[in-house]
């Protein structure tokens, strides 16, 4: 074998918050926040962040919008120079919706 780990045990705390909301007509705004504190490294007292934002809007009778985010941080990722960083997602997509 190479060595390469192909799982990972933590043990800890896990929190979970969600929220939903039509802050606008035709604007509903979803986000959720998952929180993680690894019990197992207690030398590092850090705590895992996952948050996701989803803003849907229907434009019209045909045509949606919707606006994705997610951030996460995790000090046990690290990029090539060990330093870990904060990693952001952004997605933008147009739906079409015909009936026949």
């Amino acid at each position: 074998g190479t060595g390469d780990k192909k799982t990972v045990s933590e043990f800890g705390a896990f929190l979970k918050l969600s929220f939903s909301k039509e802050v606008l007509k035709n604007v509903m705004l979803q986000t959720k926040a998952d929180f993680f504190h690894n019990y197992l490294h207690d030398d590092n007292p850090q705590i895992d962040v996952n948050w996701d934002v989803n803003i849907a809007m229907k434009v019209n009778e045909y045509l949606t919008a919707n606006l994705i985010t997610q951030l996460i941080w995790d000090e046990d990722i690290v990029n090539e120079n060990g330093e870990s960083k904060v990693q952001f997602k952004e997605v933008f997509g147009i739906g079409l919706a015909y009936s026949f």
